[in-house]
Order: structure tokens, then C-alpha cells, then sequence
């Protein structure tokens, strides 16, 4: 008996197909312990009650035919009158005692097949899973489902079916897709109404439900005659799909009525159910994330991604035709007193009522609204024609369109409350490489808008204080490559009385290696931005203290004007470093001219009044630049040590077309001969001015006419040869 049993277990495992062959004793009663067993998957054998196990890999010979001694063996083991079990992959298999070869091979066979099955379902668990990992729409997840499903049932129905609610008491079941359905089962299937008792309960249980005829038949009524095609030869495989107890829908398999469901099958399509409802709620879940991602949650208008998203699509759609973007930027003005004063949950309710002004207005135009946070709002509307011209002319009449809509009073509480906005406007592609770069153009038109209290502000470069080209510039100075590429320029003054040059003004001109010429009113105010303003401003002085000093060797005696800045005033080592180059090139200090802003003046008045103090005890002159276009205070003109006033240009152009610059100019010098100081008129562009200086008895002039900004090698010529026939 023994060779037998490895025999038969050998014939078995050869076969390919896994059992389990259990053996009993009649006179025992069958119990867990009381039987003798051998298991395959551990290859074991069990003689006695519990008695030790032996291996007995070395019985397996390959050479034996598998089926033939299958059948020899199994009937020689039922022939003696033995019960058998062959389970297969845990489905019991009952061979009654004395039973014949062929009903053994049939149960072989019918196992085999039964696994195979197995096989199947398994595959089909593996497939539709695989399918529906990473689907992020509902769509998807119940097309793959159909088509899966119809994949592995070519000969049912199926019908997947969404509640169009929130849950099994709000709305009807809607078919979304199917497989095999006719046309006349579509018009009668398409919705499947909740209110049937079957189906609520169903829906609530959340599992599985086989229906046979008459359940099935009930759910639809003897007294529709519609859906007697429904009514008879189906077996219905309800299945919900259901997860943490939120419902999302049913999927309904019909069987022909005499179709047999295994119990691994069922299991199988319960645990697809729990996998398709899973994926559904992520698909939500992605959904409500993705919402909160590109909308506001107050206003539930767009927000800043979505704002972005959708001008990248517009670009990325060939037929919209787009070519230009008008891009705007809303802020409201003095929104932060209104919710100090009235309170947030009442400004939100403003900006709720902003929002909702905003889109209708925009209504007309094809465009988008966003709240990009706060008080702050953008518009984007898309143009097919990309003339400046015309789309210039759309943004206005945009902007007075959405100015209108924000200005409508609001009532609350007995109190009528007005809102104003100030509002940018920026053009892309023109503005902005990308939608990120158009917005900020459109915020600095916003701004420039605030700060000069108008309704809107197209963007341009003058505006802006930090375009790339400035970035780039302000990196730059604070390289220490950046003093090679510094050189000084000379622009001569001449004394209209004598008739010949007395001096220059420094100026510094800096030559980039990327943007070229840089004219210091560009890269000067960058520099005051940080430390690099001192390191130029020492700079400055050494290069011209050196060129003073050859002067002085070549006997040419002229006067330096260099520009003192509002940082140099407040910088404590201004006044040492000064001194120092003045004694390092033994230049006379009465030789030197500081020219000083009404503005840098009025930053720190007692710090600057020391400092100027401390230069003019020196011996050197100072000279207040720009007069006229600053404070024109004449209180510091009594209390700083002035030397002379520099008439800014900007009059001295204008004087001969403009009667009240004339005015101003003749004032001026009037003024400061009155006051014992010299007056420098800068903007002398052409002879007629020049010899109107000369009547109103001006000092010093200085400008194109008399010589541009030159290098050192030319106000040598200058000074010997150059200004004696134009002056």
C-alpha cells in the first residue's frame, strides 16, 4: 500500500495538475485528527496518528506514464473499498467507495478543467486591475471595466450603471456604457430607478446578489409589457460598487438562466467589484483635488493655476488662431481699511460679489476670470488679430467695462460702501515670454496705476524697476570683473564771461560685455540699491584724481565736478577715503566740485548738513545739481555751505518755446547772485540759448553744444584750441 500511495501521488504531480489525496479508515469516525494523509505541496506522507513525517522525494520517478498509472492506481485504490477525496486547489472532490476507472478520469478531468477556470478568473482580476491603476477618470475606469468584462463574457450582457446623486437616495442609475446590449434593451435599461425595493436594498447591502428569474422578473412589473423580454430566461449578477460607505453605482451581468456560477467565480467578481470602486473613489478623490488645485475656495472662480493652465492651452491649440493674450491685474484699493473696519466675513462677502460682478461683465468677451489671492484679481482675453493698435484699444474699453462693475456701490446695513480698483494691463506675448512673465508686467502697471491714481496703466519698460535687463545689470556691479569695464568721460564748462573752459564733470560710462554702453542714469540708481554704489563712487573719485594730476603736470588747471549720491552721504567712511585720495595725488582741494540732489539733501538733512559741512571746511566747493526739479527748499541754501546752483537741463531747453521755464531760468540767477552763489546752466544744446545765458548773466554753461562727454585726450584739445570759436 505504501508503493501505491507514492505511485499515485508521483502519477498525480506528474500530470501537471496539483491535488491533495486523503485517505480514511472506515472503522474511524472522520475527524480532523484522525486521519492518515499524504500533502503535495511540502511532498509529505503521514503513516499513523500524528506519527513523525518522512520526505520522500527519492520515490518520484519521471519515467512513469502519468495518466496511465492515474488510472491504474486510482482504481486499484477504490477497488479495495477505500473513501477518497481529490481536492483540487481547495475544491472538495467526493468519489464515492467502488466507484469505476471512468468516473475517475471524469473527476480528473473535470478538475483540470475546473482549474483552467481558476486560471482564468484569475487573469481576468489581474487584467481589469492592471487596467485600472493609474485611471484618473471615472470614463476610463468604466470603459476598461466594460471592455474587460466583455472581453471574458462575450456571451452576457453587461451594463455599468452611476448613481447621478451623492448616494442611493438621490437620483436614478444611469447607464454610462455596456456590452450587449440590443437597442431594445438600451431604451429600457438606460436608467434604472432606485425607488424598487430590490435595488434600494441592494444598494445598501453593498454586496454581491445573484437574482434568479423571478427576482429579476419583480424588478421590472408584469404590467410593463416594454421589459417582458426581461422578464424571463436571465440570472442577474448585481454588483455594487461601493466604498467607506459612499455609493458610486451598480454593475448588472445578465446569465442565460441555466448558467452555473462557480464559487470562485463569485469571488472573484466581488473582489473586481471592491477593485472598481476603489479606483472610483480615487478617481473623486483626484477630482476634488484637482478642483482645489485651480479654484478658489471662496469665490469659486478660478485661482492662479488655473489662470495659467488655461492661457497654455489657448497657446497650445493651433486652431483657436490666438495671437495675442490681454492679461490684467485687478487690485482693489484700501481693501485692507474695509475689512479692519467692517471685518473679514463682510470682505469676503465683497469679494464674493466682486467675483460675481467680474464674470458678468466679462460675459460679452471671451476670456476667464481668476483670484489670485487676497484682494487681487486677473483677467485674460485671448485675440485673434495681433495688431498693438487694436488690441490697445480692446483692453481699454475692457478696463472701463470692469472698472464700471467694481464701482457699483454696495449696500449693506443701512451703509452704502464704494469700491475703487487700480488695474494692469500687460499684452502677450509682447510683455512676457510666458503667461507667469505677461502677469508680472500687468502687476507692474497695476502698481504704477496706484501710485499715480489713475484707473489703469499700460505696461512699458519705463515703468519697470526690475526687468531681467536690470537684474542682470545689478548682478553685474557686484562683480569684481565689473571695475575694468568702468571708464570716465569728461563733459567741458565753460565760463561765459571769460569765454574759456574751467573745468569738466566726471561722469562714469560703463561698457557691459552683453548689453554694451550703459548710460549711468540706468546703472547709477541700481548700484544705490546696494554696497556697489560706494565701491563705484571710490572708484569714480581715484580715476578722476589721477587725470587731475596729469593735468596738473601738463599745466592745464581745471576744475573736477564729481556727483556725490544720497548713499555717499550716509556712508561714514565717505569723508576719510576722501581726504586720503586728495593727499595721494596731492590735488588741491579748492579744484574739486561736489555735486549734490535737492533729493539726497532731504533724505537726512543733519547727516548731511555734518558731512558737507566737514568738505566745505576742506576747502572744497559744493553745488546743488537739478535745482528746480526737487524740493527748491531755500531754507538749506542758508544752511548748507553752497557754492553754486546747477539749473537743471529740462528749463534750459524749454526756455526759448516755453515762456515759464524762461522764467524760471532768469529767476534762478537772479536768485543765487543774490545769495552770493555762481549759477551753472546745464542743457545748453544750441547758440541761441547760449546767448541768452550770456544776457541773463549767467556764469557757466555746460552742454552738447560746448562738447559731449569725451575722453581725457579730447578736453586737452579742448582747452587749447576747441571752444574759443564757439564761445
Amino acid at each position: 500500500m505504501f508503493q501505491s500511495l507514492v505511485a499515485l501521488y508521483t502519477a498525480l504531480a506528474l500530470t501537471g495538475i496539483i491535488y491533495v489525496l486523503i485517505r480514511y479508515d472506515k472503522q474511524v469516525p472522520l475527524r480532523d485528527w484522525d486521519y492518515r494523509w499524504i500533502t503535495v505541496g511540502c511532498i509529505l506522507l503521514a503513516l499513523g496518528r500524528w506519527s513523525a513525517f518522512l520526505q520522500i522525494p527519492q520515490y518520484l520517478d519521471p519515467r512513469w506514464q502519468p495518466l496511465a498509472e492515474v488510472w491504474r492506481l486510482g482504481e486499484l485504490w477504490v477497488g479495495q473499498g477505500l473513501g477518497t477525496f481529490l481536492v483540487s486547489l481547495g475544491i472538495l472532490r467526493w468519489l464515492p467507495m467502488l466507484v469505476t476507472l471512468k468516473q475517475v478520469e471524469g473527476e480528473l478531468r473535470y478538475s483540470q478543467n475546473s482549474l483552467q477556470l481558476h486560471n482564468r478568473f484569475l487573469a481576468l482580476a489581474h487584467a481589469l486591475t492592471q487596467r485600472l491603476h493609474g485611471s484618473l477618470e471615472v470614463r476610463d475606469i468604466v470603459r476598461e471595466t466594460v471592455a474587460t468584462l466583455g472581453q471574458h463574457y462575450p456571451e452576457i450582457c453587461i451594463g455599468f450603471y452611476l448613481l447621478e446623486g451623492e448616494s442611493f437616495h438621490d437620483g436614478p442609475l444611469k447607464l454610462q456604457d455596456h456590452y450587449g446590449f440590443s437597442p431594445e434593451h438600451c431604451a429600457v435599461l438606460r436608467q434604472v430607478t432606485v425607488e424598487n425595493r430590490l435595488f434600494r436594498h441592494i444598494l445598501k447591502e453593498g454586496g454581491l446578489q445573484i437574482l434568479d428569474t423571478e427576482q429579476w422578473a419583480h424588478c421590472w412589473g408584469e404590467e410593463n409589457p416594454q421589459t417582458a423580454f426581461l422578464r424571463e430566461g436571465f440570472k442577474v449578477l448585481a454588483m455594487p460598487l461601493v466604498f467607506h460607505r459612499q455609493t458610486f453605482g451598480l454593475v448588472l451581468m445578465l446569465f442565460q438562466e441555466d448558467r452555473f456560477l462557480e464559487s470562485y467565480e463569485i469571488d472573484t467578481l466581488r473582489a473586481l467589484g471592491q477593485s472598481i470602486s476603489v479606483a472610483i473613489a480615487n478617481a473623486h478623490h483626484f477630482k476634488e483635488l484637482r478642483y482645489q488645485a485651480r479654484y478658489d475656495s471662496l469665490t469659486t472662480i478660478g485661482n492662479r493655476n488655473l489662470f495659467h493652465d488655461t492661457i497654455q492651452e489657448w497657446l497650445h491649440t493651433p486652431a483657436l488662431g490666438y495671437e495675442l493674450i490681454i492679461i490684467m491685474l485687478i487690485d482693489l484699493d484700501r481693501f485692507k481699511d474695509l475689512n479692519d473696519t467692517l471685518g473679514h466675513k463682510l470682505g469676503n462677502t465683497f469679494l464674493q460679489q466682486i467675483a460675481l460682478r467680474l464674470l458678468s461683465a466679462l460675459s460679452p468677451y471671451q476670456g476667464i476670470v481668476c483670484r489670485l489671492g487676497g484682494d487681487e484679481f486677473a483677467v485674460a482675453c485671448p485675440m485673434v488679430q495681433s495688431e498693438r493698435e487694436q488690441a490697445c484699444k480692446h483692453a481699454i474699453e475692457l478696463a472701463g467695462v470692469l472698472q464700471a462693475a467694481i464701482q457699483q456701490p454696495f449696500v449693506t446695513g443701512g451703509n452704502v460702501i464704494h469700491i475703487t480698483a487700480s488695474l494692469g494691463i500687460a499684452m502677450f506675448p509682447e510683455h512676457g515670454t510666458d503667461s507667469h512673465a505677461a502677469l508680472r508686467s500687468a502687476e507692474v502697471a497695476m502698481y504704477a496705476a496706484k501710485q499715480k491714481r489713475t484707473t489703469y496703466e499700460i505696461y512699458h519698460e519705463d515703468i519697470d524697476h526690475y526687468t531681467p535687463r536690470r537684474l542682470a545689470i545689478l548682478s553685474s556691479l557686484g562683480k569684481p570683473s565689473a571695475r575694468k569695464q568702468f571708464f570716465l568721460c569728461y563733459q567741458p564748462k565753460c565760463d561765459l564771461r571769460q569765454k574759456r573752459l574751467i573745468g569738466v564733470e566726471a561722469l562714469a560710462r560703463w561698457h557691459h560685455p552683453t548689453f554694451g554702453l550703459i548710460s549711468p542714469a540706468e546703472f547709477v540708481p541700481l548700484a544705490e540699491q546696494s554696497d556697489a554704489i560706494h565701491t563705484l563712487t571710490y572708484w569714480i573719485w581715484e580715476e578722476a584724481f589721477q587725470q587731475k594730476q596729469i593735468w596738473q603736470k601738463q599745466g592745464l588747471d581745471l576744475t573736477i565736478a564729481l556727483n556725490l549720491s544720497a548713499c555717499s552721504l550716509l556712508d561714514p567712511n565717505c569723508l576719510t577715503t576722501f581726504e586720503t585720495l586728495l593727499q595721494e595725488y596731492d590735488i588741491i582741494p579748492e579744484q574739486i566740485e561736489l555735486e549734490i540732489t535737492e533729493t539726497a539733501l532731504m533724505s537726512d538733512p543733519r547727516a548731511a548738513l555734518e558731512l558737507l559741512q566737514c568738505f566745505a571746511n576742506l576747502g572744497v566747493h559744493l553745488s546743488i545739481d537739478d535745482f528746480g526739479t526737487g524740493y527748491s527748499s531755500l531754507s538749506y541754501l542758508q544752511r548748507f555751505p553752497v557754492h553754486a546752483l546747477k539749473i537743471d537741463q529740462s528749463f534750459v531747453v524749454d526756455m526759448l518755446s516755453d515762456e515759464q521755464s524762461l522764467v524760471i531760468v532768469r529767476s534762478t540767477i537772479n536768485l543765487a547772485h543774490s545769495l552770493g552763489l555762481e549759477v551753472v546752466a546745464e542743457g545748453v544744446e544750441n547758440q541761441a540759448i547760449l546767448n541768452l545765458l550770456k544776457e541773463m548773466g549767467c556764469d557757466i554753461a555746460q552742454g552738447y553744444f560746448l562738447g559731449r562727454p569725451q575722453r581725457a585726450e579730447q578736453i586737452e584739445w579742448l582747452s587749447s584750441e576747441g571752444l574759443k570759436q564757439v564761445i
